[in-house]
């Protein structure tokens, strides 16, 4: 519901961006989207914008009452929620400016719910951790293969692209003033895209052990904070992720053993 807030305050959900044209991207899974015609169809008709942001809200709710309520409608609920937060991240970025990277939590945690008894969730649990970690490794990967970690000034272009309207617009305000000292000190813009990539890179540790998962919570809080502050990127819903190293703590639990009648 905080990370709906926040979609609903920043004036983000379709039928409050209004959407006139789609934005097409190298995203294989959009451009099928797009192709059979719902994205037009979205755009023609505004009650259906506001239709689905309301599905977006109370989909969740769905499922937080089933689990809590143990009913055996939490495993359609979660597979509902897995499909729909898929087809409707792609729809609004789609339609938008906005980044499929904001949805990623909405899609794989309500996956977490597709099975039953403790020992499955457990499972579940874990293959998650194992997958998030390859993902944000693979990041840091990334920033090697394309070669930005060793540009001195990447950091430098990346916060005029992200920053430029605000550098034109209002370059006297004090936000304005730190980015543009960062821009013309490339060094120590550096500085903060080698501690991310480092940071990203050092996931790698959780594939060999979890005794470092409360690092590496401590690792992602602050890269989302960072990306907050410095580059006004929101990854708050990427808090959902740290949940994952949080219990990865907590031993296997043991398989039920039924008990078979004397004969």
């Amino acid at each position: 519901m905080v990370c709906y807030f926040l979609l609903w305050s920043g004036g983000s959900l379709l039928h409050q961006t209004a959407p006139l044209f789609a934005v097409h991207k190298l995203d294989l899974s959009l451009q099928i989207l797009l192709l059979s015609g719902l994205g037009d169809f979205v755009i023609l008709h505004p009650w259906l914008q506001a239709l689905l942001d309301v599905t977006y809200m109370l989909l969740p709710l769905l499922l937080l009452w089933a689990v809590l309520k143990h009913s055996t409608y939490q495993y359609f609920f979660a597979f509902l929620n897995v499909i729909y937060n898929i087809g409707y991240s792609l729809l609004l970025t789609g339609l938008s400016a906005m980044s499929t990277q904001w949805f990623v939590g909405f899609i794989f945690i309500p996956a977490l719910f597709m099975v039953k008894g403790e020992l499955s969730f457990y499972y579940a649990l874990h293959c998650l951790r194992y997958l998030f970690i390859i993902i944000f490794f693979s990041a840091g990967l990334w920033k090697i293969r394309a070669g930005g970690l060793f540009n001195l000034e990447q950091m430098s272009a990346i916060l005029l692209r992200q920053h430029g309207s605000l550098l034109v617009s209002a370059p006297q305000n004090w936000y304005a003033s730190v980015i543009l000292s960062l821009v013309r000190q490339p060094g120590i813009a550096y500085i903060f895209y080698a501690l991310g990539a480092l940071a990203e890179l050092f996931f790698v540790v959780g594939l060999f052990t979890k005794r470092r998962d409360k690092w590496l919570l401590i690792i992602l809080l602050l890269f989302i904070a960072f990306n907050m502050v410095i580059m006004k990127i929101n990854y708050f819903p990427w808090v959902a992720f740290g949940f994952l190293f949080w219990y990865s703590k907590l031993n296997e639990p043991l398989p039920s053993i039924t008990k078979t009648p004397d004969v």
